[in-house]
């Protein structure tokens, strides 16, 4: 008998242990993560990654049993994910619980996306304190409620909060110090009821601490703990906001009027997939929440599947017969209503990226290697290089990643390259590029 075999048998006969939360693993039939898909062909992609050897993607969606946190600044469109992730949950016939600490949940907008308010399917808390939410979660836990939302972690105030007078100075690090104690015993309640429950989080100014501190300007709020035990995060932000124009009804005028948001989510950690660190951009559209269409429009755009001539766009349809149309929005219309052409254009798309479709990989063959450059990547190392956030000697190129790990490469080819393949030190010029121009 080997050394485990007479560990596991001493095991199994200890009253204080228990041996069923033994985990057997098999490497020939690795079974995928329990997952809430989150109403996003691209985010739950960016989730998941590529699919297992049997077929199975890792973890498509927010993965069950376990602590997400999404966070981002404010109007990145945090709410609306949870919220879309929340409509697929109930589609499966799951339960949902929304904890609203701040308060500011739309019901009217809440609806229009598809949440059902039926008492069975969903429940919405306004908590005080944080000692009442973490009860009301607790609970909820363990009664084995399928899909918990707290929105949001800046917004849980600590009970002694409210009985200091104003002028008085609140405990630093409270709530910090609550989340440490009570997230470890959150954890293994998770694991046991398969709830997966997703902490929204907002950004906050980080105070330096000396003038050699060197670290980032800003951070979430709560502490550290939700950092360490959440099994993925999230962080959005907002790229750009897209613009139609209209006639104002009561001036008659013709102005710009939003559309859509460009989001930019970044896989800051995922201990669900092997695809840490990537990124992608997905469309939130006014009123309508999370537009895949848009989405994978754009996908498509890049892979050259759709192609774009000045306002006209032309593709190939499921039948054969090559479409042309003018303008995005006319593009977006007619897939959305001809929902057989966007599976067709969502198919060609999977055989690039595996999303919702089998995992091939791109074919290179017989393609020059600047059809694959992003025309993004690009343009950042250009505006790189003349901010001086990209230190060029020659033909070398060298800058500083997330880390604060420097980087030395030959040719701009080759910088490109390295940001192409490190989404998360590109978004870490990017930002620093932001920061400089608004300094």
């Amino acid at each position: 008998m080997s050394n485990l075999a007479k560990a596991r048998a001493a095991l199994k006969k200890n009253s204080k242990v228990d041996f069923k939360n033994r985990v057997e693993l098999d490497p020939e039939n690795m079974q995928a993560i329990p997952a809430i898909s989150t109403g996003s062909l691209v985010i739950d992609y960016l989730i998941g990654g590529n699919k297992l050897s049997n077929g199975q993607r890792q973890c498509p969606g927010i993965p069950r049993g376990r602590m997400t946190e999404i966070y981002g600044p404010e109007g990145s469109g945090k709410t609306t994910l949870a919220l879309e992730t929340a409509i697929k949950c109930q589609q499966d016939g799951g339960s949902v619980v929304f904890l609203d600490f701040e308060n500011a949940i739309a019901p009217a907008y809440a609806q229009s996306l598809g949440v059902d308010f039926n008492e069975d399917k969903w429940d919405l808390y306004s908590p005080t304190t944080w000692e009442e939410g973490a009860e009301i979660i607790k609970i909820m836990v363990n009664a084995g409620v399928d899909l918990i939302i707290v929105d949001s972690v800046s917004a849980m105030v600590p009970q002694a909060t409210f009985e200091k007078d104003p002028s008085e100075q609140g405990q630093i690090g409270l709530l910090a110090r609550l989340q440490s104690m009570f997230l470890p015993n959150l954890v293994h309640d998770l694991r046991k009821s398969g709830t997966a429950l997703i902490y929204l989080n907002q950004m906050r100014s980080r105070i330096k601490t000396s003038k050699y501190d060197t670290g980032p300007d800003e951070g979430t709020s709560g502490g550290r703990a939700l950092k360490y035990y959440a099994s993925l995060r999230l962080k959005l932000k907002r790229t750009r906001t897209e613009y139609t124009k209209v006639e104002n009804n009561l001036t008659g005028n013709s102005e710009k009027q939003p559309i859509c948001n460009i989001v930019r989510a970044q896989n800051v950690k995922n201990k669900c997939s092997m695809h840490q660190g990537h990124s992608t951009d997905f469309v939130l559209r006014y009123g309508e929440g999370i537009d895949n269409v848009r989405s994978i429009m754009d996908i498509a755009e890049n892979r050259k599947i759709l192609n774009r001539s000045g306002a006209w766009y032309k593709f190939v349809d499921s039948t054969g017969v090559e479409q042309s149309l003018q303008g995005k929005e006319a593009v977006r219309d007619f897939l959305f209503e001809n929902q057989s052409q966007f599976a067709h254009l969502v198919q060609q798309v999977s055989s690039f990226s595996s999303i919702g479709g089998p995992g091939a990989a791109p074919s290179t063959e017989g393609v020059g290697s600047e059809s694959f450059e992003d025309p993004a990547i690009v343009s950042l190392v250009e505006r790189a290089v003349e901010e001086g956030l990209i230190d060029q000697a020659g033909p070398w190129y060298k800058f500083t990643d997330e880390e604060g790990e420097e980087h030395s490469v030959r040719g701009k080819e080759a910088a490109i390259e390295h940001l192409s393949d490190n989404p998360a030190t590109a978004l870490f010029l990017e930002e620093s590029l932001e920061g400089e121009l608004d300094a």
